[in-house]
């Protein structure tokens, strides 16, 4: 993906503008995966897009293309409570940042997956898919520093985006 830095912030503000439009019962976007952690590298970004009543999953795709992003842009759309795996939870911890809301939503998915694994579930651990791909992530210390990253963030910014 060739969009970085200040572009990359200001094209993901449109989208929100334009999906907050179309949905204005969203109450967090969450923008994670590879474009959070290594956006030289990314092909795409991906959005978690939490709302109090999800709407026609086309038309969010439709308002995401209005905005005509230079890079693709993969959603995930769910409802407010809507129960995910732990695999796609733990996806969004590793790596995310927070494009509008107040955080509430991520945060009671990090407690849930806390309650299901527990505090070792977070230790650093090496796994025979590790070893025979080493570039292959291990979410366990990245879960904690985006725990701690989601506490502290600006709850009066709705935006997310400094």
């Amino acid at each position: 993906m060739n969009v970085l830095g200040k572009d990359l912030r200001e094209w993901l503000e449109r989208i929100c503008h334009r999906l907050l439009e179309y949905d204005p019962e969203i109450v967090e976007v969450i923008q994670f995966g590879s474009s959070v952690y290594a956006s030289e590298h990314a092909r795409d970004v991906d959005l978690l897009i939490i709302t109090k009543n999800p709407r026609d999953y086309d038309s969010y795709l439709d308002a995401v293309e209005e905005v005509s992003p230079p890079f693709n842009v993969d959603i995930v759309v769910i409802g407010v409570g809507t129960k995910l795996r732990e695999d796609f939870i733990r996806g969004v911890l590793g790596a995310f940042n927070i494009l509008y809301g107040d955080r509430k939503h991520l945060l009671e998915y990090f407690a849930k997956l806390w309650c299901l694994v527990g505090p070792r579930g977070f230790e650093p651990r090496t796994t025979r898919a590790q070893a025979s791909h080493p570039t292959k992530l291990d979410y366990g210390p990245h879960i904690l520093y985006s725990y701690h990253i989601a506490k502290n963030y600006d709850a009066s910014d709705k935006t997310g985006l400094t």
